[in-house]
């Protein structure tokens, strides 16, 4: 049957029901995931996209089953093997996508998975040649006395993702989650020429018509009024700003900073073409310089300093300040005011119009500040948002916002407790962290906290439903509550920290006393067998409610912790013995582990998601070097088992708790702009993308439109 299927070639296709039949003798049908189509304006046109989608997803299913891959919307047309669509979709695009269920090489690569979205922006209301004139944003705020400028964002997303609306990067990312061009003309790759076979030098093609934002403009550092256009010289100029310039020292550096040490040379080809060259072939480069690296303009730049007048802190307040090459500009800058910005209460940016890749589909975007999510949903004096932190979305909010249109990010939200090895006994002590996994009730804490959104996180750090999880690791978890608060008292027992005056709390041996740590980073230690009471600092974004149930928690085995309000700057200093924490996005590239694991990378981009102090310990040394590994192989199913190797030691020396990974919600107006996605493994610097600004620049969920 299947070769008389294979033999239609030339006929105008198969219906649907044919295509359902190859697909069930294949055994196919039960077993594909995709991601689904995003939501449309109004019904009529929701259930014709609908039945649409459909077709293209059943001839997907059908081309995996005899191709071992997805195909594109060209390939379903008009396939060598057979003809799965008798026409192409003027209603549906199909973008192919690595991480899917089509594996017919064994591995996931980047025809493995497929997204669905709409021909035209925003399912084609309002039309394109009108765009949409604004959108207003619910937001967490863009930090506390910062701007959104390349060197005082924060060390939060909100802020970032502002900033980078003013300035790009080489590359950009889109509902695929793969590398789209943005300041050049195409993606590196081996095969085009940009990649070298060693995976050691990355040549790119610029842009020839990327304006900067001071183009016609009469500025201190464009005193001629006249246009200033992206070159190589740029590029190579912000490389060397990062490293020696005036960004050196600064308080926020790029998060590329760390990344910058792999790179040898960078070399100015032309004015529009400029070579990387690395020390080492490094899996990270796109993620960490391709769109991890803003480009800054050179003539703006290169005479600002950390110090001397103009200094960086100057141009926090100066229109040029905000001068990138960016698809938005920040509506009256010289009035921008940290968490107020300049209209009250609200950051305003208004599209480019001389945006090199046209200007954006979206004409303005207004970021609300905290405390208009739920309220400004339900009001609809917010278009779109995601409310609450990890934890701290409660079932009534939900009830409340049950009307509206919903985008999941599953692992976008993280919750874990940190220990900070360098500050003596007991957190130095595996079985101490041990004692600790087994008592938090973390299952527990999922559905009573997070109300069941998302799933018991993995010890090994990594999302449960990564691609890259390591299967069988300890989970800490004996079966019953009971049992695991026997297991932690028999751990603290073995190291001495014991009830001896029966008061239901534990002391600690005189011959080892334990470490106290203050929210200063000083450490005191008793000299007698008193109570062991330290603090539990809390960071980020978990709630009370978490910090108080982990409190309890650890009171069931004799763990008396007093909680203390921590701060993000406690926890990327490392003042704490014991730190909750919540972040975002445990789905992003797995070197995540290697960089937050890592403690020589809080002396270069110190961030409250780094752990302290476990590179001295015996299982560190194994991790570092499996890091190494998985960072340079050119080899995907050897990275793999690095990876997954690499949770194992975590797992085992747990120098984290993760507690739970919650899927992250984000609501939207319904019958409004509707082609909202979440970024896989996010946008810069890695929390859930759902405010990317591709979709804001060409209305639509991948790719470029024609013309861009």
């Amino acid at each position: 049957m299947i070769e008389r299927f294979s033999k239609r070639r030339d006929e105008d296709g198969f219906t649907l029901i044919e295509l359902l039949v190859v697909i069930v003798i294949l055994g196919v049908l039960s077993a594909v995931v995709v991601f689904a189509v995003r939501g449309a304006g109004d019904k009529g046109q929701s259930s014709a996209l609908k039945i649409d989608a459909r077709t293209v997803r059943t001839a997907e299913e059908a081309f995996c089953a005899q191709n071992g891959r997805f195909g594109t919307m060209e390939e379903l047309h008009s396939s060598p093997n057979a003809k799965f669509l008798s026409e192409k979709s003027t209603m549906t695009d199909v973008a192919l996508a690595p991480g899917g269920p089509c594996k017919g090489s064994g591995v996931d690569d980047s025809k493995s998975g497929f997204i669905l979205g709409y021909k035209e922006p925003n399912a084609g209301s309002p039309p394109a040649s009108t765009g949409y004139p604004e959108l207003k944003l619910a937001v967490t705020g863009t930090g506390s006395g910062v701007y959104p400028t390349p060197f005082e964002w924060g060390f939060g997303g909100p802020a970032q993702q502002q900033m980078n609306l003013m300035f790009d990067p080489l590359l950009w990312k889109d509902a695929t989650g793969m590398e789209i061009p943005w300041l050049t003309t195409s993606v590196p790759t081996i095969a085009n020429g940009g990649v070298s076979a060693d995976g050691k030098s990355y040549t790119f093609t610029l842009r020839s018509n990327v304006k900067w934002q001071d183009s016609g403009v009469v500025t201190a550092h464009n005193p001629s009024g006249g246009d200033q256009f992206l070159t190589a010289d740029d590029v190579k100029f912000t490389v060397d700003y990062q490293n020696t310039g005036g960004a050196a020292n600064t308080v926020t550096p790029c998060w590329c900073k760390t990344a910058l040490t792999n790179i040898s040379s960078v070399v100015v080809n032309s004015p529009t073409s400029i070579t990387f060259n690395l020390t080492k072939a490094v899996n990270t480069f796109f993620q960490d310089i391709g769109w991890g690296m803003v480009i800054l303009p050179k003539h703006i730049w290169q005479n600002i300093t950390t110090s001397t007048s103009p200094s960086i802190t100057s141009m926090h307040t100066s229109v040029e300040g905000y001068m990138g090459t960016g698809a938005y500009k920040l509506l009256n800058p010289l009035s921008y005011v940290p968490s107020g910005g300049s209209c009250g209460g609200c950051s305003q940016y208004d599209a480019n119009t001389s945006f090199f890749l046209g200007t954006p589909y979206v004409r303005r975007l207004t970021y609300k500040l905290p405390g208009s999510g739920i309220t400004g949903l339900q009001t609809k004096t917010i278009d779109a948002g995601s409310v609450g932190s990890n934890d701290g979305i409660t079932t009534s909010d939900l009830n409340a916002l049950s009307g509206l249109s919903r985008v999941t990010a599953p692992g976008g939200g993280n919750t874990v407790v940190h220990f900070n090895l360098t500050k003596g006994f007991p957190y130095n002590e595996v079985r101490f962290r041990q004692a600790a996994a087994y008592a938090i009730d973390r299952n527990y804490l999922l559905q009573a906290i997070a109300g069941g959104r998302g799933k018991v996180s993995s010890m090994g750090s990594l999302a449960p439903s990564h691609p890259m999880l390591a299967p069988g690791l300890p989970t800490y978890d004996l079966g019953t509550r009971a049992a695991n608060v026997a297991k932690a008292k028999d751990l603290l027992d073995q190291l001495g920290i014991v009830d001896t005056n029966a008061d239901g709390k534990r002391e600690c041996p005189v011959a080892n006393p334990c470490a106290l740590v203050s929210n200063t980073g000083a450490v005191t230690t008793s000299v007698t067998p008193t109570n062991f009471n330290p603090n539990l600092y809390g960071a980020g974004s978990p709630s009370t409610a978490t910090a108080t149930a982990i409190q309890q928690n650890l009171a069931d085995v004799g763990l008396d912790f007093a909680l203390a309000t921590g701060t993000n700057f406690q926890a990327q200093n490392g003042y704490y013995g014991m730190q909750l924490v919540g972040w975002g996005n445990t789905m992003q590239d797995p070197d995540i582990l290697r960089v937050r694991l890592d403690s020589s990378y809080t002396a270069v981009v110190p961030s409250f998601w780094n752990i302290y102090g476990w590179n001295n310990t015996a299982n560190a040394t194994s991790f570092m070097a499996k890091a190494q590994d998985e960072l340079t192989t050119t080899d995907p199913i050897f990275r793999k088992k690095r990876v997954q190797e690499m949770q194992e030691l975590v797992a085992a020396d747990v120098p984290q708790i993760s507690l739970f990974t919650a899927d992250v919600w984000f609501f939207y107006q319904a019958g409004s702009f509707s082609s909202w996605y979440n970024t896989p493994n996010g946008t810069p610097p890695g929390p859930p993308g759902f405010f990317n600004k591709h979709v804001f620049v060409t209305g639509k969920q991948f790719g470029l439109p024609a013309g861009y």
